[in-house]
């Protein structure tokens, strides 16, 4: 079965609603900033009156799709929920009642095609904006309605699995500076009086990774922790691969089991636990090897204490150098004065993260595969492959579906001039 197709310029042209708020009437006023990245969620809403608007705005009603045409790789397409007005960086697209539905046409904009063809079609380097002619010539499927709402349900139902498994994720990520707090207090006050010592004195090793790891290259046994792979109190299982260094430099910076890992430049301060990996791991020059004292402080409590947020910033980051270009040198992590709580209450205290984290890997897991079923559904939905067994038991609604849509597509284009 081949589905009709059509041109944005033939069934989505840009058209804001025409709805006149009174001046004083307190709207939603839409801007790019409001749009959460790739998943096109409105992380907030801002209102004011109708008069705060600027000039480059316009309004917009539910009968809209937006879609923001600065730096298209962003992925931003709003369906609204209720009339608002928003920036011109965004078009007011509006499907064709009986042709297209919005929610349908909103998933379409936000699939991998689409988001490939948007982003080769741009002009400007700092502010790339999709070439809006090659946008309008842009051909999108138009299966049956009844189809479309199939697929639109399916979509919604993957997406609010996504939806939620990113909400577990972002409690998961709460759970332990909350459990660090709770037992230890907040380490700026050290409320519960906790001798507080330098990290040199607690510590048998500390180093970074020399000036030429860049060095090492192609795709040897050895595996390198960099700046990039240390997010979230987690290493990343997806390390570079590379010829390692040798000799005294290989066991200067190479990682044992229970090493903390902290970043010593760009952003500085996070850190991780390393725990033994199928081959040998080093640091690379802006990551520092801390090998703790597990006599005297546990890796799991030092890796959630440096993590902490003192402000914007990790605990650690409030002992960098310089403004301009920040970092973390030798000097500063031996004489950062660390709280060092009993041994018993941080062995509890690791106990629970170790299973946290056991947990947390799960979370991580199926994040990564309920977003390849995500992207998997998304690229099969405009081809025909996502609904191929209900079209079979629905077939002859369809095709006379189909052929009714036929008739609307050829008058909607007769009477476009």
């Amino acid at each position: 079965m081949r589905w009709a197709t059509a041109t944005l310029r033939e069934v989505a042209p840009a058209r804001p609603a025409r709805i006149g708020f009174n001046p004083e009437a307190v709207v939603w006023h839409l801007n790019l900033d409001q749009i959460e990245s790739g998943s096109s969620a409105v992380k907030r809403k801002y209102r004011a009156p109708a008069c705060a608007a600027g000039a480059s705005t316009f309004e917009f009603d539910t009968g809209n799709v937006l879609f923001s045409k600065l730096r298209p790789y962003l992925n931003k397409v709003v369906l609204p929920d209720e009339p608002g007005i928003a920036t011109t960086e965004l078009v007011p697209l509006r499907p064709e009642r009986g042709l297209l539905m919005p929610a349908f046409f909103a998933h379409y904009l936000r699939s991998p095609g689409f988001l490939a063809f948007s982003s080769s079609f741009v002009t400007g380097v700092k502010m790339p904006r999709v070439i809006m002619e090659k946008f309008w010539q842009a051909e999108l499927p138009l299966p049956p309605l009844s189809e479309q709402r199939r697929i639109v349900e399916i979509l919604d139902r993957a997406d609010e699995l996504r939806r939620l498994r990113a909400e577990a994720n972002t409690r998961a990520e709460r759970i332990l500076p909350a459990l660090f707090l709770k037992m230890f207090g907040d380490p700026a006050t050290n409320p519960m009086g906790w001798e507080q010592l330098p990290l040199g004195e607690l510590v048998t090793h500390l180093t970074s990774g020399s000036r030429g790891w860049s060095s090492f290259t192609g795709r040897g046994p050895g595996l390198f922790v960099r700046t990039q792979d240390i997010l979230d109190g987690q290493i990343s299982q997806e390390l570079l691969a590379v010829d390692p260094p040798h000799g005294a430099e290989a066991d200067r910076t190479r990682l044992a089991d229970g090493d903390v890992v902290v970043t010593i430049t760009g952003i500085v301060g996070k850190a991780a636990t390393f725990h033994t990996m199928n081959r040998d791991a080093y640091v690379s020059q802006h990551v520092a090897l801390v090998r703790p004292d597990h006599s005297r402080i546990l890796p799991e409590f030092l890796t959630q204490y440096a993590n902490l947020p003192i402000g914007p910033t990790p605990v650690l980051a409030t002992f960098q150098y310089g403004q301009t270009k920040p970092g973390l040198g030798f000097r500063e992590l031996n004489t950062a004065r660390i709280p060092v709580p009993p041994l018993r209450i941080q062995r509890q205290f690791q106990s629970q993260v170790l299973g946290m984290t056991t947990h947390r890997h799960h979370i991580v897991r199926a994040s990564k595969q309920l977003s390849q079923v995500w992207a998997t559904l998304l690229s099969r939905a405009f081809s025909g492959d996502l609904t191929a067994s209900w079209r079979e038991a629905h077939m002859k609604e369809l095709l006379q579906e189909m052929e009714q849509q036929a008739r609307d597509l050829a008058r909607l284009r007769e009477a476009t001039p």
